[in-house]
């Protein structure tokens, strides 16, 4: 992958990383983000407010409505964190004169925000570690075969 251009309409354009390019310190606050907003969502389940046994990953719009719902009442920070931590790692160069931090974004149009915010969403996957346990390497491939 390689960089993209976000068109901001009047606002001119934003140059956003290659989700691979992301340094380490903004991709841990993605992953911290999400892991509150996570932790927000097991203490729903723990009030009831979301059936114990539900599939989080397979939510119908209703579900998916509620939950929003219940975070924007009780803890919007939550979802506002995890939006602009995911806009400020991907975000390389932008029109503003505003520095690329929380309090810059804030300052920026709604509109260029949104635009922002559902092209770094849609890249967001890509910032996650590769958990996966590296395939052993075949007997007579490795440094220590002679």
């Amino acid at each position: 992958m390689s960089k993209t251009t976000v068109d901001l309409g009047k606002h001119g354009t934003a140059t956003l990383r290659d989700p691979e390019d992301v340094p380490e310190k903004l991709r841990r606050r993605v992953q911290r983000a999400n892991l509150a907003s996570q932790i927000f969502v097991e203490e729903l389940r723990t009030r009831g407010d979301i059936p114990a046994d539900i599939d989080l990953s397979d939510v119908d719009e209703q579900t998916t409505r509620t939950i929003g719902r219940i975070v924007m009442t009780e803890h919007p920070e939550y979802m506002e964190q995890q939006q602009d931590a995911v806009i400020l790692a991907l975000v390389e160069d932008w029109p503003f004169e505003y520095p690329k931090t929380a309090e810059g974004l804030a300052e920026i149009p709604g509109t260029a925000y949104d635009k922002l915010l559902a092209a770094c969403k849609a890249l967001e996957p890509l910032l996650s570690p590769n958990l996966t346990a590296p395939t052993p390497p075949e007997a007579g491939n490795t440094p220590f075969d002679s």
